[in-house]
């Protein structure tokens, strides 16, 4: 969040992945960094679901600052397979 600047305050965005080993998790976490670094609202795909199109769909739609994904892309998931995350404004 920090890379973001001071352009986060009181924003809102959303929140989602594609289903990985351990989005639920990561999701709790990154509700707890994103208001301790001034996001006044987040909101979350239903199980911290919400796929890359869905997501850009929402941004522009509730016109939200941005959102975070948590996925891999293609590559494959599990406990000790590829995890990752992007910011999409």
């Amino acid at each position: 969040f920090s890379s973001l600047g001071s352009e986060i305050d009181g924003q809102t965005i959303c929140l989602g992945g594609d289903g990985r080993y351990f989005n639920r998790e990561a999701a709790q976490i990154i509700l707890k960094l994103a208001a301790g670094n001034g996001i006044s609202r987040v909101i979350v795909g239903k199980s911290a679901i919400l796929a890359t199109p869905a997501a850009s769909a929402l941004i522009r739609a509730r016109s939200l600052f941005g959102g975070l994904i948590m996925s891999a892309s293609h590559n494959p998931g599990g406990p000790s397979e590829d995890w990752g995350i992007k910011f999409n404004y």
